[in-house]
């Protein structure tokens, strides 16, 4: 992947409770092949909770909204760790998406503040 970077942390005493560190990426750029779009996974399992981080850019424009959708429900289809026959967001405990989403909101600031 280009420009995406994922990484998590876990303090040293926490340690011995991790286990089952899986990652995983899917490039969705030009041709399902550049990783200039596209989205990097992280799981694992800590005290026995399953946590998941994906990181994600999603495609521009303000009316590929339907497109934006698409390619981050491709992305969780796509990417697939532990269970294969179901979505990770689908059994994690804490599940967490981030990145670039690329959504954009259709009035001001003004607009949104009561």
């Amino acid at each position: 992947m280009w420009e995406l970077f994922l990484i998590a942390f876990v303090r040293v005493n926490h340690g011995p409770h991790l286990k089952n560190v899986n990652s995983n990426y899917k490039a969705t750029g030009i041709a399902n092949v550049l990783g200039n779009k596209g989205g990097l996974q992280i799981s694992f399992y800590l005290y026995d909770y399953y946590f998941h981080f994906i990181n994600v850019h999603l495609c521009h424009g303000n009316k590929r909204f339907d497109q934006r959708n698409q390619m981050m429900s491709d992305l969780i289809r796509n990417m697939k760790l532990e269970r294969q026959e179901l979505d990770p967001d689908f059994f994690a405990d804490f599940s967490f998406i981030l990145g670039d989403l690329n959504y954009r909101m259709e009035t001001t600031y003004l607009e949104l503040i009561p």
